[in-house]
């Protein structure tokens, strides 16, 4: 009888710890539509997009890659920059049809793409053209795959 009370109550203290650690846990994680906002906001101060690298970040990655001069860089870093700041309007336009976003945005990197090639050497072109190719085919940029409308 002693052990059966004692398995009881060793049961009942064990539920109690688990919910309660489950209800601390939620409690914990919990955030406002204001926090979530603010938290967006320091991510976006900090370069961190919901879409990819940010102007810095591609520089970065085209200078390891292409190995760029000081000056090619100076003359890259307005064009990611622009195409950033264009990108992200686009974004914030919920006036425009998706479709029609989405067709704006290809033109902008298309744009940008041609501009950052006429900075590049031919050998570096040749480089930037296969690292563009290689992102297309792994989905990087979606020229390659149409959009689907909601049914």
């Amino acid at each position: 009888m002693r052990s059966k009370i004692c398995t009881v109550a060793l049961t009942g203290l064990l539920t109690l710890g688990l919910a309660g650690g489950a209800a601390f846990a939620q409690e914990g994680t919990t955030t406002t539509p204001a926090q979530t906002n603010d938290n967006m906001q320091d991510m976006h101060q900090q370069g961190m997009h919901h879409r990819g690298m940010n102007a810095d970040q591609q520089l970065k990655k085209m200078t390891k890659k292409l190995n760029l001069s000081a000056d090619q860089q100076a003359q890259i870093k307005p064009m990611l920059e622009s195409q950033d700041q264009q990108m992200e309007q686009l974004r914030m336009d919920k006036t425009m049809s998706r479709q029609d976003r989405h067709q704006k945005m290809m033109d902008i990197r298309q744009d940008t793409h041609e501009k950052i090639k006429g900075v590049l050497n031919d050998t570096q072109k040749q480089k930037f053209e296969s690292m563009h190719k290689g992102m297309k085919e792994n989905g990087m940029h979606h020229e390659s795959q149409p959009e689907q409308q909601p049914q």
